[in-house]
């Protein structure tokens, strides 16, 4: 399946069902007998052959989330945030990639790395229908668009707002200019 990569070890897809995501980690290491001429041309093959992993078994509309970490610095993973699938493309891993190897060309040694990835099935469509054929509207419970728009509800008044003279922060006062202090006060 792999030509430039070296797989090490590939761990069981974990699904979270609370949160409806998978979760799998690939540990391998670049295969550097077939770098033969030009190493850009030949990381962007390998970091191919890694997104056919990552988008496998994808819907377009999932979001995956990436985590690319190297053993020997446990503090300083690449992280690639959250995107539908078909928003992932091995452009947009090299474009990162580049930021890195510029600041910490160390990283893509010939070391282990790990890659994790995370993918999100977003629901499509109405989810779960519970009942077949018309919906049923109760006739005490408001309709959706009256909960949107208050303000199309003109027949309800709110006494407390006309008859407040004062806002509530305001302080009464006794003929003598003296705010009278509560019993419970020292």
């Amino acid at each position: 399946m792999f030509k430039h990569i070296n797989v090490i070890g590939e761990s069981n897809e974990k699904f979270i069902k609370k949160f409806n995501t998978t979760c799998k980690s690939l540990r391998f290491t670049f295969n550097d007998n077939t770098c033969r001429d030009n190493p850009l041309t030949w990381l962007q093959s390998a970091f191919e052959e890694l997104h056919t992993y990552i988008v496998k078994d994808a819907a377009p509309s999932d979001r995956v989330g990436i985590a690319l970490r190297n053993p020997n610095f446990p503090d300083k993973p690449i992280g690639l945030s959250f995107r539908r699938v078909d928003q992932l493309s091995v452009k947009v891993i090299m474009s990162l990639l580049e930021k890195v190897m510029q600041s910490n060309a160390s990283f893509f040694s010939s070391d282990l790395l790990v890659l994790n990835v995370d993918r999100v099935r977003v629901p499509v469509g109405y989810g779960r229908k519970n009942l077949t054929g018309k919906a049923i509207q109760h006739p005490e419970k408001p309709s959706s668009i009256q909960k949107r728009h208050p303000a199309s509800r003109k027949d309800i008044q709110h006494p407390e707002k006309t008859s407040r003279k004062f806002p509530r922060s305001t302080p009464k006062v006794n003929p003598q200019g003296q705010i009278p202090r509560s019993p419970t006060w020292p």
